[in-house]
């Protein structure tokens, strides 16, 4: 059983994108010269609080959450809780995204033409940053010869 926690980096960069929007409101909700009409106040309010605070929430459901690889299968949880299981035999499709930082996708449906985006927001699906400890506890655990032969080589080829 191996835990592979994913990286919250893209959180934390929109966490740093949140608070510096709201400074921004809140800097042109002072100045006087920015209250000018209900619909710049909207505007300001849809740039700096709501568009900010929905990639932040975003981010948190693409972010943060850990995986655990075991001989049953792959397990997604957030806060130890758990929130989806898939055994190796109801994984239907595995498909990894981006060479240069290649993220796995685990899935109960097919994959096909699907992009990283979609796939992460999925309900049955559970993504991964991809890496060589990921790839050895994949292959240490798994029996699914389609799903191996899948994934077989891509640390070599790439």
């Amino acid at each position: 059983m191996e835990k592979f926690k994913t990286s919250k980096k893209l959180f934390y960069l929109s966490s740093v994108f949140s608070v510096l929007s709201l400074i921004i409101y809140v800097f042109l909700c002072i100045n006087s010269k920015f209250q000018d009409g209900i619909v710049w106040n909207i505007l300001y309010i849809v740039m700096f609080v709501i568009l900010p605070t929905l990639t932040t929430l975003m981010m948190v459901k693409i972010s943060f959450f850990d995986v655990l690889i075991d001989e049953k299968g792959v397990s997604k949880y957030r806060f130890n809780k758990l929130l989806l299981n898939i055994t190796w035999e109801e994984i239907n499709d595995v498909k990894i995204y981006n060479p240069i930082c290649p993220w796995i996708v685990f899935s109960k449906e097919s994959l096909e033409g699907i992009g990283i985006d979609k796939a992460r927001l999925f309900m049955n699906t559970i993504p991964l940053l991809y890496t060589k400890e990921v790839d050895n506890a994949v292959f240490k655990h798994c029996q699914n010869e389609k799903l191996l032969k899948k994934i077989n080589g891509f640390f070599e080829e790439n």
